[in-house]
């Protein structure tokens, strides 16, 4: 991990237990705008990268640091050496870990003016894309003390404020105890709940929409830029691994008719738009004793070369091809009704079946 010292602005590398330390969270400009890696190394002979715009965010950072008795600060554009491969994968893998470990983290809001109240509704604050974009969701969940600025680096307020708590969780439809420094963390959430609050963010990049989630879900795994399979894709493989939580099925979409089928894995968080009232319960577990005398099926599933092997209740709709598959989850507010989604047997003795429509409440 490398760190910014703040006393002489040469970056230093910790292999454990880094000191502590300070994060900018900021959306990034032009890159040619922002100070790299390669450019902070050459500052001391090259001083015109002074002048990029970039470099007062440092300057910012660096003197908000000091102000709170801390020695070095970590920033993505300038700690990170892009042009080693390892290293990216490294950092991209480890972010979440950093965000939570540092002592503090300065949100800096370039679209936000500092003379109005950020708990109006038409407000800069509310209005802000650093809410729209995908990096800045484990940045804002990660870190326990998050201050934000606006863009003349004015005091807005900190997370910890409960007025300010309750503002965000409107903006961004996380729970607003979620948010709360004493609150329960991300991992305590069902799969589909925590795609939700990913749902109406947006990446530069499609494949950081997957990268920029893997701390949120605990997961890591290989960065590809470029890959012939969805990032998302493998993204959602390896939640499976993890995770028997069956809510990673319950997307949605919306511009596809009824009729069309698909694969039980999505390609962006945005189809999870409309199921955040999906808590972290079990419907087959709770409602087993309804099922007797057969037990319940297993929870686990598993990806094969063969698509993904799992084991559903199913009660046929249409013929002997169209099934409703029960889903071992609930809508908050129909907690005795399961999800289901229609399954699509695929012709032959294979037993294999594609997906079709939306999911349903059974």
């Amino acid at each position: 991990m490398h760190l910014l010292n703040v006393h002489t602005l040469a970056l230093e590398s910790f292999s454990r237990d880094p000191p502590p330390y300070a994060c900018l969270s900021h959306r990034w400009g032009r890159p040619e705008d922002e100070v790299s890696f390669r450019d902070i190394k050459r500052l001391h002979i090259q001083p015109d990268v002074q002048r990029k715009p970039g470099f007062t965010k440092i300057l910012r950072c660096k003197l908000q640091a000091i102000k709170h008795g801390l020695d070095y600060i970590w920033i993505d554009t300038c700690c990170i050496d892009q042009s080693i491969n390892t290293e990216l994968h490294e950092a991209i893998n480890s972010m979440w870990q950093w965000y939570q470990d540092c002592d503090r983290c300065f949100v800096y809001m370039n679209d936000v003016r500092s003379d109005q109240p950020p708990n109006a509704d038409d407000s800069d604050f509310a209005r802000s894309q650093w809410f729209r974009r995908g990096w800045t969701l484990q940045e804002l969940l990660a870190p326990l003390n998050v201050t934000f600025f606006a863009r003349d680096w004015k005091k807005i307020g900190k997370k910890a404020h409960q007025a300010l708590v309750g503002r965000m969780s409107r903006i961004t439809g996380i729970p607003a105890n979620v948010l709360s420094v004493d609150g329960p963390r991300p991992e305590s959430f069902s799969v589909a709940r925590r795609m939700f609050w990913a749902s109406q963010r947006e990446t530069t990049r499609k494949e950081d929409m997957a990268y920029s989630l893997m701390g949120i879900m605990g997961v890591t795994m290989p960065i590809i830029y470029g890959g012939s399979e969805n990032s998302f894709v493998r993204f959602q493989k390896e939640i499976m691994k993890n995770s028997h939580d069956q809510s990673i099925f319950a997307w949605v979409t919306e511009s596809a008719p009824p009729s069309t089928t698909t694969g039980l894995l999505t390609s962006s968080p945005a189809y999870f738009t409309d199921v955040d009232e999906i808590p972290f319960n079990d419907f087959v577990v709770k409602f087993s004793k309804l099922m007797a005398p057969d037990p319940p099926p297993k929870a686990d599933y598993s990806h094969t070369n063969n698509g993904i092997r799992i084991t559903l209740p199913m009660k046929p709709v249409e013929g002997d091809s169209l099934y409703l598959a029960m889903l071992r989850c609930t809508l908050l507010d129909e907690p005795s009704r399961p999800l289901c989604i229609y399954l699509q047997q695929l012709a032959g003795p294979s037993n294999q079946n594609l997906r079709q429509g939306e999911h349903i409440l059974l």
